[in-house]
């Protein structure tokens, strides 16, 4: 740990004063607990003097130039993968809205050499099966082999787990997780999450299991059915949003054939990765960041 010159909270040394070492003194300020000194009994209060008298370790001039360095460097890195990866997602969307038809249209703005014919419309009970998930409140462990399948873990595209000990209903590779119930304006509800193995994954409660044909492309429908405009047109911003069995199932779309969802899919899923790839470069990142931030300051 860097060892730094003893001085008053509020004395005014020789420091840098380029924006981007901005840093460097919050990361300070934020070492200092503060809540020792508060002077009040009712909403915490800090006075002037009170400020000044607190003693901190600050860096001398040449040592903070060494440190704005650093971390200028590495917001630099962080920026640049920030950029990328809301280019990808920019990207992601244009691809969607071409690549699908719209306004009425039995025919999407782009396409894959080969393909000419129009999209037939079919609902979703065409197309594939649906059923509900189980309760899983008594058999959650945090040792369990199994992830349940709920509205965070799906919202969050698996970041966030709880797992079971019984595999009460199973989820198969191909099938899809799509969130029933959410709250007013929520994030979750019509997400879906795309099964990657085979007894892996338990569906909870107001989450459906949906399983798609032999004619239909798992990742095609993950694509065009993922927070669609028709489930979440349900959501009234005031009550809790719950979909409905015939709600889903009557869902309405158009499909090409299953040699065109193929293509879309592989497509889309290249695309996901990349973007999965690039949010986790970013996320160490920001970690390595957090983990400097403790470690070069007292």
């Amino acid at each position: 740990m860097l060892q730094f010159n003893k001085r008053p909270a509020c004395s005014t040394p020789r420091v840098l004063t380029d924006r981007s070492l901005f840093t460097i003194y919050h990361s300070i300020f934020q070492k200092i607990n503060w809540k020792k000194y508060d002077e009040s009994t009712g909403v915490p209060s800090l006075s002037k003097s009170t400020i000044n008298s607190v003693i901190i370790s600050f860096p001398s001039y040449e040592e903070q130039k060494q440190i704005g360095t650093f971390f200028q460097q590495l917001d630099k890195t962080i920026a640049l993968h920030q950029r990328k990866l809301t280019k990808l997602k920019e990207l992601k969307q244009g691809y969607l809205q071409k690549m699908f038809p719209k306004n009425g249209s039995k025919f999407p703005q782009l396409r894959f050499a080969g393909f000419a014919d129009a999209w037939e419309q079919r609902k979703l009970i065409e197309v594939a099966d649906y059923r509900n998930g189980k309760a899983h409140e008594k058999d959650i462990s945090e040792n369990g082999d199994y992830i349940v399948v709920n509205s965070k873990f799906v919202s969050t595209n698996g970041a966030v787990k709880k797992f079971s000990d019984e595999l009460i209903a199973p989820l198969k590779k191909g099938e899809l997780a799509f969130v029933l119930s959410d709250v007013p304006n929520g994030r979750a509800i019509a997400r879906t999450f795309l099964i990657d193995e085979d007894n892996k994954y338990s569906l909870n409660q107001r989450i459906a299991g949906i399983t798609p044909h032999s004619d239909t492309n798992s990742y095609f429908l993950h694509s065009l059915m993922n927070r669609h405009h028709y489930f979440l047109r349900f959501d009234d911003g005031a009550g809790q949003t719950n979909l409905s069995k015939k709600e889903v199932e009557n869902w309405t779309e158009l499909y090409p054939c299953i040699e065109e969802q193929d293509k879309i899919g592989s497509f889309f899923k290249q695309l996901d990765d990349t973007i999965t790839l690039h949010q986790r470069k970013l996320e160490k990142l920001q970690e390595l960041k957090k983990g400097y931030l403790q470690k070069m300051f007292c």
